[in-house]
């Protein structure tokens, strides 16, 4: 792996392209991925197009998933639908149509992700995945190896669960990434009620949606008792406040009057409990205080009170209230950026900064050496949907350290409200 990677980094592509060719004389034994990556670092889709006809030739050997990104590296759609209509090629090749069609589609999909053929695992090509989540959802997952993973490895009946709550949601106001993430993080606990629901088409999505967002604490295994989850939830709360257990009667006060479990109630505080004073809307101030001081009261009697008097909430839609934290948080931090516009010129494109700033700054290439970026807004437009983040520092007056800077550096002085709170967990 270590030659393999050696080779690789090399820029004299005639060097690597001898290697790849007569890898057995030179005792290099090339795995699938490592013969993928080195094709791929080649960047010629006509040598490519050469190893994939003569791979057997020439003693290589590509997994069906390394095959379809080698495919796909081609960049010709054309030559991906002669192969298609020609089945003695196809043979010739050793190939056959999935695994040609899934590289067809993954080419589309790297028109608008140009890490998706590094990143995606190719199982998610399958039809079944295609023909429930779609081409847009499985290109922004591709950039997650986490969630990959983690949706491929769910059961037929979860996964069907899975995707329909995803589709059922797609145009609703809360974003379907965040909505995947904890459905996937609560799935398993849910596993007795999945196997339950035999008709999918008969259950309340939204209301199923809500409910899986959060931990099944009320031991929901039935579709009948998602009709019945406001009922159910009460009467498990009623008997929980009345335990000699503090973190019982905690869990009965928080999923009593806000409508999720405890465990979502610290994992609010975490990431939004710094500075909540400094936020402008007061009832979300309200909301992450109240939680933090439910989450300190050691008190039984305090606690067993606050039960009985406050109005019981049903359920709340908890990424709905995550995003207009994140939104909050970001305006926030947004007043504070250094605007440019309002500096005092001092020449050649130089500014007087002051002596109390703060910069959102992004430092291009950082850890990678020896490329030169040609076109710099080329390069930051290029097609990428990596994820919904990038890095960046924060630097201030009095904490000016950065990542190394290769190229140039950008900064920013406004930025979107909700995109500014991905490290906060």
């Amino acid at each position: 792996d270590e030659l393999a990677y050696g080779i690789r980094i090399i820029e004299d592509v005639k060097f690597k392209k001898e290697m790849i060719k007569n890898s057995k004389e030179y005792g290099l034994e090339l795995n699938s991925k490592d013969l993928k990556d080195l094709i791929q670092s080649i960047g010629e889709p006509e040598y490519t197009k050469n190893i994939l006809e003569k791979r057997e030739e020439y003693g290589l050997k590509l997994e069906d998933g390394d095959l379809i990104k080698v495919l796909a590296l081609t960049g010709d759609e054309e030559y991906l639908d002669e192969i298609i209509e020609n089945t003695g090629k196809m043979k010739e090749y050793g190939l056959n149509y999935q695994l040609v069609k899934k590289a067809k589609i993954l080419l589309e999909m790297s028109q608008t992700n140009d890490e998706v053929i590094d990143k995606i695992d190719t199982r998610l090509l399958e039809d079944r995945f295609l023909n429930t989540l779609g081409i847009d959802k499985i290109n922004k997952i591709s950039c997650f190896e986490v969630v990959q993973e983690e949706i491929i490895n769910l059961s037929i009946e979860q996964y069907n669960i899975f995707s329909s709550i995803l589709n059922n949601s797609s145009k609703k106001e809360i974003e379907w990434e965040n909505l995947a993430i904890s459905i996937l993080a609560n799935i398993e606990s849910y596993n007795n009620l999945i196997q339950n629901i035999k008709d999918i088409n008969s259950v309340d999505m939204e209301q199923l949606t809500k409910i899986m967002q959060d931990d099944n604490i009320f031991d929901i295994k039935t579709p009948e008792e998602i009709i019945n989850f406001t009922e159910i939830k009460k009467q498990k709360c009623d008997f929980m406040i009345k335990s000699n257990n503090i973190t019982d009667k905690r869990e009965a006060l928080i999923e009593n009057i806000f409508g999720h479990s405890t465990k979502y109630a610290y994992e609010i505080r975490e990431k939004y409990g710094e500075n909540i004073e400094e936020i402008e809307d007061e009832n979300l101030r309200f909301y992450v205080k109240s939680l933090n001081e439910i989450l300190n009261l050691e008190n039984s009697e305090i606690v067993e009170k606050l039960y009985y008097e406050c109005k019981p909430v049903e359920q709340i839609n908890k990424l709905l209230i995550e995003k207009q934290l994140k939104n909050e948080y970001g305006k926030l931090f947004n007043a504070k950026l250094l605007q440019v516009d309002k500096l005092k010129s001092i020449g050649n494109n130089i500014y007087d900064a002051g002596t109390n700033f703060s910069i959102m700054m992004t430092s291009l290439q950082a850890y990678i050496y020896g490329h030169e970026i040609l076109n710099y807004k080329d390069d930051w437009n290029r097609p990428k949907l990596s994820s919904s983040h990038f890095c960046a520092s924060y630097i201030r007056n009095d904490m000016l350290g950065t990542a190394p800077i290769n190229n140039v550096c950008f900064g920013f002085s406004n930025m979107a409200s909700d995109a500014l709170i991905a490290s906060r967990k």
